[in-house]
């Protein structure tokens, strides 16, 4: 296997990865690597586990393998929600911070691309997934470990909210998107800024979209999810936005929901959230952007 590096970015050497992992599990080949271009570098080893490091030019304070062992290991006593396993967690001089984990199986949602209803039920599933993971036993010592960000109260949850969802309301005015809507892209935010409820805070995974969200290849049925390293906490329905498709967050709404039945305080902020997906469909004039725009509509008419 032959595996290219740069003096910022080093590459693991075979030897080391199978020795770092030897100190926690049974492992005898690297197999592969997998980086897609982010944060963290994945060294296959053997068909079934995963040594985990920070690539060291694109640390974001935002991450934390810490944090992701932690939530992790409440999450295994919890058999609704399928992540990996923790088989090790550790230091290797100065630089490298690892986990070695169990791999995944599946495929991301994003490379399989399901169709139809098996995708609908692939979202749905993953909806109820969040609603068992944002409902994990122990909630206080996660906050208690110093470890999540957190928004603390209502005003930082609309620092979180509003502030983009602001940003790209100019971006639609200063770029000339197509506008129809009854209300302008800024007064749409003044008014949704104001709906903000905060009666509740949950650990969230923060990104549960295509990437992370894993299915079987053949079936399409969902195996699981990936990546925590980005966890706070915050209002719940933070979670569910991160598919831009409308009908995806839909599907992935109903599955939550079908385990709870949303109240009005819910509610007010899931819309916000709605909105903050859908106005970067129409900023960034995606593919979604005609969906995007009538759920707008929609929320403008029934909301707002």
């Amino acid at each position: 296997m032959v595996m290219k590096s740069n003096p910022n970015d080093p590459i693991i050497s075979s030897d080391l990865i199978l020795e770092i992992a030897n100190r926690h599990v049974e492992a005898s080949q690297v197999t592969g690597i997998e980086e897609s271009g982010g944060e963290a570098r994945a060294y296959y080893i053997d068909s079934d586990k995963v040594l985990k490091v920070q690539r060291p030019h694109r640390v974001r304070e935002r991450t934390s393998q810490e944090r992701e062992v932690v939530f992790l290991n409440e999450l295994s006593l919890f058999p609704e929600v399928t992540t990996p396993e923790v088989l090790g967690y550790g230091r290797e001089g100065d630089r490298i911070e690892y986990t070695v984990m169990s791999r995944m199986p599946g495929q991301a949602l994003g490379l399989v691309k399901p169709t139809g209803e098996k995708r609908k039920q692939a979202l749905h599933d993953l909806g109820q997934m969040l609603y068992y993971l944002h409902n994990l036993p122990g909630q206080e010592k996660l906050a208690e470990s110093n470890l999540f960000p957190v928004d603390s109260d209502r005003q930082e949850l609309v620092g979180r909210l509003i502030q983009p969802l602001s940003e790209l309301a100019e971006r639609i005015d200063q770029e000339n998107r197509e506008w129809t809507l009854s209300l302008s892209p800024q007064e749409t935010v003044e008014r949704a800024s104001k709906l903000i409820q905060y009666d509740e805070k949950r650990a969230l995974h923060s990104n549960p979209g295509l990437s992370h969200t894993f299915v079987d290849p053949e079936s399409h049925t969902l195996t699981g999810l990936i990546d925590l390293g980005d966890a706070y906490i915050s209002h719940p329905s933070n979670d569910l936005r991160r598919c831009l498709n409308p009908l995806d967050r839909q599907d992935i709404f109903c599955g939550y929901n079908s385990l709870r039945q949303a109240e009005d305080s819910f509610m007010s902020v899931w819309i916000v959230n709605q909105l903050l997906s859908d106005f970067i469909c129409i900023a960034h004039d995606n593919e979604f952007r005609a969906d995007a725009t009538r759920e707008v509509d929609g929320i403008v008419r029934d909301y707002l």
